[in-house]
């Protein structure tokens, strides 16, 4: 215990930035399938915020707010390196042990293992989604992208899978507040 909160007081900035980018991945995620929706791209075009919005340009959105969460991702991604990193500094006392509870930490735990996870099928979907992908292999390219939907149910139950293996992995293995 005394190790992590020597970690959250060495290396904070990097659990805040790892937080905010999650925080921005959450509403890109909101985002990012709005302008898809034919339908209500269709019924928007007729109300009063056609002349305002520009609607046609809805593809442009979704391949900007798709960028946003590579982006994110990756921000996000590097901000737990510097964490785990920091964890396994605080944690060893030999550098193979800071070594090793840094790959453990990375690969074993559920938010690490969850983590590695939900990139890999974000990069599949990225690496499909470039033009030249795109063009030469369009069946893959629609295929990935209707896997979303599981893709997203996937991400909820591990990021559910991942809240719950921090909680039952801290110390007493209470969820308990005390007073």
């Amino acid at each position: 215990m005394v190790a992590l909160l020597r970690f959250f007081d060495n290396w904070f900035p990097f659990v805040a930035i790892a937080r905010t980018a999650a925080l921005v991945l959450h509403v890109d995620a909101a985002f990012i399938l709005l302008p898809v929706c034919r339908n209500f791209i269709s019924f928007l075009r007729q109300t009063a915020l056609g002349d305002i919005i520009p609607f046609d340009k809805n593809i442009t959105f979704h391949k900007a707010t798709a960028w946003s969460i590579v982006l994110m991702s990756v921000i996000h991604v590097v901000a737990h390196m510097f964490n785990f990193a920091a964890l396994a500094i605080a944690s060893g006392t030999t550098t193979g042990e800071r070594v090793v509870l840094f790959f453990k930490a990375n690969f074993l735990t559920g938010p690490g293992a969850t983590g590695w996870v939900m990139n890999f099928a974000l990069g599949t979907m990225v690496w499909f989604a470039m033009e030249k992908q795109r063009r030469a292999n369009f069946e893959r390219f629609w295929y990935v992208h209707m896997y979303f939907r599981r893709s997203l149910a996937l991400n909820y139950v591990l990021g559910i899978l991942t809240i719950f293996l921090l909680f039952s992995s801290s110390a007493g293995n209470s969820m308990e507040c005390s007073a």
